[in-house]
């Protein structure tokens, strides 16, 4: 028995051995898949078949199963720049090196494995590009509805054709590096390619796409600031709902301050409360101007006085005539206190529609006239037409708000000086320069320049 144990015992070892033997030297077959799937590549930027001029924003995406590799630009198959280990590419291209005309450019992605795949788009260079307007101008006010929530609104704008913009409800324009606000400006300028370019601006930090307010000038834009903190009658602070802003713009030589708002919405008496206090700041924060050129643009989500007897209006439209009043009735017994003690203000459309309603919400049950275009005694001879809704059949599906326009006289607006306009710290926020090129001339005041966005156009202030 014990011999037999042992021989059992080392047949076990031996065996064990020679299995673990085999195990070491079986050869291991290992199977490598060739990558034959090329990347995919988009040029974003610019757009087939339009028209560009100037520095024009180049852009690309790409994108790959494993990793991209190279992204490489071609201007009529002459390399231009490239971008490797990475999935996007983007830098201005100088147009005027190249003759005015049709042009082919040319994106090009390869991968780890070498596969490559290019796509191409043709535009046009022209070097020829209008100045702003110096006769007459025309301003729009929008709210585009949850940052621009359809896709109709731009094709209203598209029709509208302002010189200059304020748009409501631009919340998540300033997202990913004001991507949005990018590409909307970039769109309109491509569209507008015979048309001086629009500068675009737009709040900072804002959290909904239901609050925020952005600018579009044809104009030089040389101050900008975001107002969070206003200050009331008895010196305490207020923070509003949605920031205000106040660019100043260069309008030939005329600056005017333009205030774009979007006041607390909604019926009930505190909401009420709050859209009167917003108000009461904010004509503060005029006064602290001084006498300077005011428009006052936006959503007032407030009724007018003139419009008391307007038994159109949507059964569910108790706003208050607060914030009105106090901007254009200075004598008026509740409100009037709170009014301007150094500016007049003029509302352009009722002006001008003395005997309309002129509804600008145009949701059933709520409809009213609440988005305006106030201007103050510098401007207040200057305005020739206004209107509401753009009039191209899109204006009920595009927005829950009609657009409001006006076209002013440059020769008729009062010449006041540029006043650069020190914000206490707590009333103001800069927001981070993004100025693609710039070109101050020597005996140019000196400009304060928060955000500066024009992509398609080089900036120059004069």
């Amino acid at each position: 028995m014990k011999i037999m144990s042992f021989f059992k015992s080392k047949v076990f070892i031996i065996s064990m051995a020679i299995l673990l033997a085999a195990a070491i030297i079986t050869p291991t077959t290992i199977i490598l898949l060739k990558d034959d799937t090329p990347p995919t590549v988009a040029i974003i930027h610019p757009l087939r078949g339009y028209s560009y001029s100037d520095s024009v924003l180049i852009e690309v995406e790409a994108e790959d199963d494993s990793a991209v590799a190279l992204i490489e630009v071609f201007v009529d198959d002459v390399f231009e720049r490239d971008s490797q280990k990475s999935n996007n590419l983007a830098f201005f291209l100088d147009t005027d090196v190249y003759v005015d005309g049709f042009h082919n450019i040319t994106a090009k992605a390869t991968d780890k494995a070498g596969n490559t795949f290019a796509v191409s788009i043709i535009c046009t260079f022209d070097s020829y590009v209008n100045p702003p307007p110096d006769d007459e101008f025309k301003l729009l006010n929008y709210n585009v509805k949850e940052s621009g929530l359809t896709e109709e609104w731009i094709e209203v704008v598209k029709a509208e054709n302002p010189d200059i913009a304020i748009f409501v409800e631009t919340g998540t324009w300033d997202d990913g590096g004001n991507s949005k606000l990018n590409r909307i400006v970039n769109q309109l300028n491509a569209h507008f390619y015979t048309e001086a370019p629009y500068t675009g601006y737009t709040t900072q930090g804002v959290t909904y796409s239901t609050t925020g307010e952005a600018i579009l000038s044809r104009y030089p834009i040389i101050q900008f600031n975001q107002i969070e903190t206003l200050t009331l009658d008895d010196a305490t602070t207020h923070n509003p709902a949605h920031d205000f802003i106040d660019a100043i713009v260069n309008i030939q030589g005329e600056f005017v301050h333009i205030i774009g708002y979007h006041l607390k919405c909604c019926e009930g008496s505190f909401e009420e409360w709050r859209r009167e206090r917003e108000q009461e700041g904010i004509i503060n924060y005029m006064d602290s101007l001084g006498n300077v050129a005011i428009m006052y643009v936006g959503d007032l989500n407030s009724l007018s006085p003139a419009d008391a007897g307007d038994t159109t209006r949507g059964p569910f439209t108790d706003y208050g005539f607060g914030p009105a009043t106090m901007m254009l009735d200075p004598d008026d017994p509740t409100y009037g206190n709170y009014s301007s003690k150094i500016h007049t203000f003029t509302d352009v459309w009722k002006t001008l529609h003395p005997g309309e309603w002129g509804h600008t919400f145009n949701i059933i049950s709520y409809q009213a006239r609440i988005d305006y275009i106030f201007v103050n005694q510098y401007l207040n001879t200057s305005f020739i037409s206004s209107n509401i809704g753009s009039g191209t059949g899109l204006d009920d599906t595009a927005s829950d708000h009609y657009t409001v326009d006006a076209v002013f006289s440059i020769a008729n607006i009062s010449s006041t000086p540029y006043i650069p306009k020190s914000l206490p710290k707590e009333m103001s926020k800069s927001v981070p320069v993004q100025i693609v090129e710039e070109a101050i001339s020597e005996n140019c005041l000196e400009v304060e320049i928060y955000l500066c966005v024009n992509l398609d156009k080089k900036m120059k202030f004069n």
